[in-house]
C-alpha cells in the first residue's frame, strides 16, 4: 500500500486551469490523475509542450490529457512541461 502511494505521489499530475482574463489559477476547476505517458515529461521553465484536459464522460470529469507541441520539436527530443505556475517568481515557487 505504501509503495502504491509513493508511485501515485511521484507520477500524479494536477490539471491546471487559468482564467484567460485574469491569468490567475482557478483551483475550483483543478483535478488530478495518473497520466502514464505525461509522467515521463521532465520539468523546464521553458517547456516545449502544452497540456490540455478534456472530458469524454457524461459527468464532465476531466479524463483525457492532450499534449501538444508548443514549439517545433525535433524527433527524439525530450518532452518538457512547466510544472509550476509560469507567472510566479522564483521566490514564490
Amino acid at each position: 500500500e505504501r509503495k502504491v502511494s509513493e508511485i501515485i505521489a511521484t507520477n500524479a499530475r494536477k490539471s491546471e486551469w487559468w482564467d484567460p482574463w485574469s491569468l490567475l489559477l482557478d483551483e475550483s476547476k483543478v483535478c488530478g490523475g495518473v497520466w502514464l505517458v505525461a509522467s515521463l515529461f521532465n520539468h523546464s521553465c521553458y517547456g516545449n509542450v502544452s497540456l490540455s484536459y478534456y472530458s469524454t464522460l457524461p459527468s464532465g470529469e476531466l479524463n483525457v490529457l492532450v499534449a501538444r507541441a508548443a514549439v517545433p520539436i525535433a524527433a527524439g527530443s525530450e518532452l518538457r512541461h512547466t510544472y509550476v505556475y509560469p507567472f510566479d517568481t522564483v521566490g514564490e515557487r
